[in-house]
Order: structure tokens, then C-alpha cells, then sequence
């Protein structure tokens, strides 16, 4: 401390002694008549007190507190969706919602200073958004007024975007915003973001380490697929803080499309891993499917066709209309035909379509590939074709589970194509099936080469270029995959591509990326043949008559012969299939992946000759008259269900005449004539 301050010190020390030995004054008075040399220094003491200790008097705190309360701040409370490319100009679909919502991204509510210019927007904007900060700067939009599927530019004044300009060109439309250079990242926002920062948590069951709700449901799917039977070392227990296993990082793969509302999980699940850290799919088939028929709307579309003409009908409509089909209620009529559609009718016409799709291919019953047309190629029917099978799934939940396993591994963006090693038996070329399997019965390699040469054309056609005097058994595995790669893929991959540009436009490609073995049940044929159990479990009957009662007795014994029925079909000791049955009361000739969207009802009549069906409420109605004549019952059940498939006259007479036990030969004018009728 220097000279100088310590001689203050010493003088106010000095003071305050005196003030003590002088004791408290005895009122007014006695201060008024205090002596000159005291009162000459209190005035230097108190000025040097606020000079050592900084003081500058009371604050007048209540009056300054009472002043801010009178301010008050009004905020502008609005919806804005941050979206994640670059070139993004449609609004997100609720499926794409989700994805963006996880990543930190999607929708939030915003509170900016009523008023405030074009920085209090900016800085809410990235507090809310923290990733735009990387984003090379966006742009601000909203839905057009003219398309409502389509997003249109706010253009910012010369200040940019203030509020009250927003206030005046919005009103109640929500605000997107959309990088500028640089597409942001769909990975999810980690715990430690300034997003999770105020969340509540919660601790987890398994591995008991706290996490927000919002990312807990995602730790418990992880956690639950931990390996149970991990056997760790006293030296792994340090590296392994929390104990829960760790997210894999995300794997930018140029071949991703980072566009794709589901590219993350596209990369997590393409990614080469060991067998015990694979991700498994974390979304059910039932979850998928609801995502994406959340977006239709109670809007009708009517849509006429005719029975024998479903396929080429739909083809005649614009790709623009076939994309909207994907979000609306449609109505089906067929052409000459009355009736009121409430979901029945919308079946039977998907149910036309796949058999539509199905003759525009090649290849066994459950191994088809497209069949290559340029004709149809230059026309862009396949896109269209890929469009419509996306919105039939959307809307109806049927499947196309004729296509080859590689077929589909194509189509749902296998990382790299040129590892799809397709099997022989998925050629759909017969003579090339059969010369392949030739050359694997080579027994030498003067044989195989014997035998490549008297077909080098077919294998000049498959692209197998290799000189034939070379070709030694060694080389007939690789000639076997080229060929086959040949004859499923490449020969056409043209028209594969665009079926996948269709299922891109209705958005079915994005999840059969992101879950590709969920979505296979709608292309491959992975289910054994139908059953009777399964065909049973579907019904639930309406009610039985009062038990006791006659009728209630001839209600059990119909039951029973039509289980028995199921079961002569099942075996296929009658040519009526159980697809047929399906058929009849459905309208579709399979069960969907996600089954049916209301329950099927089985009900008794005594005033009916024939079953009867309702494929709008999934109703089949059977005669119970013929309650102890089994085969008569067979007979009427039989007759009608094949009337009710795609057989020609000729077929349904011998089918009929076949489905009739113990035929005499008196009686057969008289079937054939019931027949003619």
C-alpha cells in the first residue's frame, strides 16, 4: 500500500475513534453546534470512504424495478419447419416428418420480439436450428397458394427478413426453411445438444443411465439388442462408460442418397458389420404402412375401369394424377357395373392390377423379372407402372409377390447392384436355364468347352465374352453368375429403373430403403402356400343361434363342413383353390402383409340356395339347408366360387362336372344342361 493511502486510512481511523469517545449526540441540537474543526473534516472523510470501498450511495432499487415491469415485451409465436437438402421443394410427408423431428430438424415453435428486424429472426433461427450454422445460409418459404404440394420462395426484402414483413406475407401459413449450399445432416441429435439441454430424463431399466424421453425409446431398442452374453474383461470395464452399447457412426456412402428423408437409416443398414452389432429394423410393418397412408386425405377420387381392362385404364392416366392418387379416398366403379364402393370394389380393382403387372413379366409364378420392351420404355410405362404399384400399396396394402429376390434387391437400392449374385433358377429364359444347367454337368474340359461352342450365341447374347477354347471347370462358376446376372439385371435394368423412379414419386422407394425386409413381404413370395388354419382365423362369426336351439344345431354342423371344405382345398383334392375363397369375399387373392383392414365375418342363412358375399364389409354368408348333406353343400359352394375366378366357360364346365361326387352317367344331362342355362 503507498504513503498516501495510508495516511487516509490512519486519518479516517483516526476520526472514527473520535466519533466513539464523543458518544451519541443528544438530538438536533447538539449536532447543529458541533465544532468547526469537526464538521471541516467529516466532509474529506466521507469523500474519502466512497473513494477507498467504491460507494456511491443507495440505489433506488424499487423505483428501477418498478420501471422494467413496465416494459413489457411482446413476442410473435410461429410454426417453422427446417428441412434438410438442398434442392427440397415439396413439404415433408409425415414419414419424412419423423426423420427430420429426430434429427433436430422439422418443426418448432418460434418466439421472436414482435417487430423485430431481420437479426432477432436470424439468431431464433439458428438457437432453434443449431445445424443451419453449417448450411452456407438458407432461404426462407412457404406452401403455394396455386399447389398445395409444392413449396414457393419467400423473397427477402433489402433488411431482409423482419417480422413484420413475415407477419404480412404469411399470416397462418407455416414457414419452411431450406439450406442454401450445403444439404444437413440426418443423424440424430445427440443428448448433449442444446436441443436435449432442458428435456426432463429418465433412467433406463437395462443399463440404468439416464437419457431425455425423447431419445429413451431409441436407447431402449438398442439396449434391449445388446448381446446378453458378452463376456468382458476387468480391462474393457473402464473403456465402457455408460454400459449401454453405442450407436454405430452414421456411414457417409456417396452411393446414399442424401437427399432421402431416410438416408441415415439407408446407410446404418447397408452397413458391413459383424453379425452381432447388424441394426436390426427398428419400425414395425403396421408402423411403416401407417406412416405413409397418413397422408390421405378425406378427399374423393373417382376412378371408372373396366374389369377386363384395369391395367391399361390406370396406364391412360397422367403421372401428375397418379402421384395425388397416393393421398386420396378412392372411389371404384367398374364399367356396366351398379354398386357402391366402400372399399371392396377399390380391392377387386388392385386385385385386377397385379395380375395386370403380373402378365408385363417373365419367369415362374414366384420369380418374375420385367419383361424388356422398348416400346413401353420410350412410352415411360414403366415409371407409371412403378407409380401405380406404390400408391396400390399404400392404398390397399396388396403386394406383388412374384418378383425374384434379386428383382427386389435391385429395386429397394442394394448398395452396390453388381454384388446381386441372382440364382439360376431366377432366369426366366428356359433354353438358357437349361444350357447352364448342361455346363455344370460337364464332367472335363474338353466337354464344357465342347458344349460352350455349340452355344456361344446365347452365351455371346448374355454378355460372356471370354474365348471358348479358354474356358476350363474352373471357370464355370463365374460364367454361371455372369450369365445369370445377365438375364435377371442387366438385360433390364433400364425398365427397373424406372419402376424405382414410380415408387420414388409416391415415396414406397424411401421406405424400402430405409427398411428393406419389412417392405420385401409386398414383393417376394416369402410366406408358405395358404391354409385352411389361416383362412379360419380371419372369420369371426357374426353369432350362432340360441345353443339348444334346432337352428343352432344345423349352424354347427354347416361350420363343420365348411372347415372340412377348407381343409379338401388345403390338400387340393378339389381344384378350387383357397386364393379363390379369398377371392370371393375379399376381392384379393392373398392376405395383405398387414392383413386386412377390418375383421371378416362368417354368417349362417337358411333362405339362401348359395354362399353370398359382401367384399366391402368382408362378409361371406353360407346356405345352412344342406346341414346333413355334406356333398351337396360341397356342390353349391364349389360352383359359385369358380364362377368367381378367371377360367373360361369350358374349364368351369369340367371343373363343375369334376367337383360332383358319385356322377352318374344318367344324371350328367341334366348337370350339363343345369350348366347351359
Amino acid at each position: 500500500m503507498d504513503t498516501g493511502m495510508s495516511d487516509r486510512v490512519r486519518d479516517l481511523l483516526r476520526l472514527a475513534v473520535q466519533s466513539l469517545e464523543a458518544g451519541p449526540s443528544s438530538g438536533s441540537k447538539s449536532t447543529s453546534q458541533a465544532s468547526p474543526a469537526t464538521s471541516r473534516t467529516e466532509v474529506p472523510a466521507l469523500s474519502e470512504r466512497n473513494t477507498l470501498f467504491n460507494y456511491t450511495g443507495k440505489r433506488k432499487g424499487k423505483s428501477s424495478l418498478q420501471n422494467k415491469a413496465k416494459r413489457k415485451i411482446t413476442l410473435w409465436t410461429h410454426s417453422f419447419i427446417c428441412l434438410s437438402s438442398t434442392d427440397t421443394c415439396r413439404p415433408p410427408t409425415s414419414m419424412q416428418m419423423a426423420e427430420l423431428m429426430r434429427a433436430g430438424l422439422g418443426r418448432k415453435e418460434l418466439h421472436i420480439i414482435d417487430g423485430g428486424d431481420s437479426s432477432d429472426v436470424h439468431s431464433e433461427i439458428i438457437y432453434a436450428f443449431p445445424k443451419l450454422r453449417d448450411a452456407g445460409g438458407y432461404e426462407l418459404l412457404r406452401i403455394s397458394d396455386a399447389n398445395r404440394s409444392v413449396l414457393q420462395l419467400i423473397p427477402p426484402l433489402s433488411e431482409g427478413y423482419t417480422v413484420p414483413y413475415l407477419k404480412e406475407v404469411l399470416k397462418q401459413a407455416k414457414v419452411y426453411i431450406r439450406p442454401l449450399q450445403r444439404s444437413l445432416t440426418l443423424d440424430q441429435v445427440p443428448s448433449s445438444s442444446i436441443t436435449f439441454q432442458d428435456y426432463p430424463s429418465e433412467k433406463c431399466m437395462i443399463c440404468s443411465c439416464f437419457f431425455p424421453l425423447q431419445e429413451l425409446s431409441e436407447h431402449i431398442r438398442i439396449c434391449k439388442r445388446k448381446p446378453s452374453m458378452e463376456v468382458k474383461s476387468d480391462d474393457d470395464d473402464d473403456d465402457d462408460d455408460d454400459g449401454c452399447m453405442e450407436d454405430p457412426p452414421f456411414n457417409d456412402d456417396p452411393i446414399v442418397n442424401l437427399d432421402s428423408p431416410i438416408a441415415p437409416a439407408v446407410a446404418e443398414l447397408n452397413k458391413e458389420e459383424a453379425p452381432n452389432q447388424v441394426l436390426k429394423e427398428p419400425c414395425s410393418l403396421n408402423d411403416i404402412m401407417s406412416q405413409l397412408s397418413m397422408n390421405i386425405v378425406n378427399e374423393e377420387f373417382q376412378v371408372q375401369v373396366g374389369r377386363e381392362s384395369v391395367l391399361d385404364d390406370l396406364l391412360l392416366l397422367s403421372e401428375s394424377v397418379i402421384e395425388s392418387l397416393a393421398s386420396k379416398r378412392l372411389t371404384v366403379t367398374f364399367l356396366g357395373e351398379p354398386g357402391v364402393d366402400v372399399g371392396g370394389v377399390t380391392r377387386e380393382m388392385w386385385s385386377l392390377f397385379v395380375k395386370g403387372v403380373q402378365s408385363l413379366c417373365d419367369g415362374r409364378d414366384t420369380c418374375k423379372i420385367p419383361r424388356h420392351n422398348t416400346l413401353l420404355l420410350r412410352d415411360g410405362v414403366y415409371r407409371k407402372l412403378g407409380m401405380l404399384m406404390g400408391v396400390c400399396i399404400i392404398q390397399s396394402g396388396s403386394g406383388f409377390t412374384f418378383f425374384s429376390p434379386s428383382v427386389y434387391q435391385y429395386l429397394s437400392g442394394t448398395k452396390n447392384y453388381r454384388s446381386i449374385n441372382p440364382a439360376p433358377e431366377e432366369i426366366p429364359d428356359k433354353n438358357i436355364l437349361s444350357l447352364l444347367n448342361k455346363l455344370s454337368l460337364a464332367s472335363d474340359d474338353t466337354s464344357l468347352r465342347t458344349l460352350a461352342m455349340d452355344n456361344c450365341d446365347n452365351l455371346l447374347s448374355c454378355g460372356y465374352l471370354k474365348p471358348i477354347h479358354t474356358i476350363t471347370c474352373k471357370d464355370l462358376s463365374t460364367l454361371v453368375a455372369a450369365v445369370s446376372f445377365h438375364c435377371v439385371i442387366s438385360s433390364v435394368k433400364a425398365e427397373l429403373d424406372d419402376i424405382r423412379d414410380g415408387l420414388a414419386k409416391v415415396n414406397i422407394l424411401y421406405a424400402m430403403e430405409a427398411f428393406p425386409q419389412s417392405l420385401e413381404l409386398y414383393f417376394v413370395k416369402k410366406s408358405t402356400p395358404l391354409t385352411a388354419a389361416q383362412v379360419l382365423n380371419l372369420f369371426e362369426i357374426k353369432r350362432f343361434s340360441e345353443p339348444g336351439s334346432s337352428t343352432f344345431q344345423m349352424e354347427q354342423a354347416t361350420y363343420n363342413q365348411f372347415r372340412d371344405l377348407l381343409r379338401e382345398m388345403e390338400r387340393g383334392s378339389v381344384l378350387t383353390t383357397l386364393s379363390q375363397l379369398l377371392n370371393f369375399y375379399t376381392g384379393s387373392n392373398e392376405i395383405p402383409p398387414t392383413g386386412f383392414d377390418l375383421s371378416s365375418t362368417l354368417q349362417f342363412s337358411n333362405t339362401i340356395d348359395l354362399p353370398t358375399a359382401s367384399t366391402c364389409s368382408l362378409c361371406l354368408t353360407i346356405p345352412t339347408q344342406y346341414f346333413d348333406k355334406y356333398d351337396v353343400f360341397k356342390e353349391k359352394m364349389l360352383w359359385e366360387l369358380s364362377t368367381m375366378g378367371d377360367l373360361d366357360f369350358i374349364e368351369l364346365v369340367i371343373l363343375y362336372i369334376l367337383s360332383i361326387p358319385h356322377l352318374q352317367l344318367n344324371s350328367l344331362t341334366f348337370h350339363l344342361s343345369h350348366v347351359l342355362m
